[in-house]
């Protein structure tokens, strides 16, 4: 397993945009964000890769929170790439 998500959760004042959830990404399988639009799926990559920072829960990377590392580091491991240039 290399990627963890434990009770993620992200909040805005007093809105929640992502509910706490867990899932474990297993390696060599691949896996698609989809959903309706303003569903969530641009704030969760934007946690993943670190843009946003998360309200509670945990980004494990290989075990290690992703979120105790070097920005540089980081960006290493995963990169988000928006579609459009802003």
């Amino acid at each position: 397993m290399a990627l963890e998500l434990i009770q993620l959760q992200y909040t805005v004042g007093n809105r929640t945009l992502i509910h706490p959830f867990s899932h474990k990404f297993e390696e060599g399988k691949m896996y698609a964000v989809m959903g309706l639009n303003g569903s969530g799926k641009t704030t969760l990559l934007k946690l993943l890769s670190g843009i946003w920072e998360k309200t509670s829960g945990k980004i494990l990377w290989e075990d290690k929170d992703v979120s105790a590392l070097e920005r540089r580091e980081r960006s290493r491991l995963m990169t988000f790439v928006p579609h459009s240039p802003h």
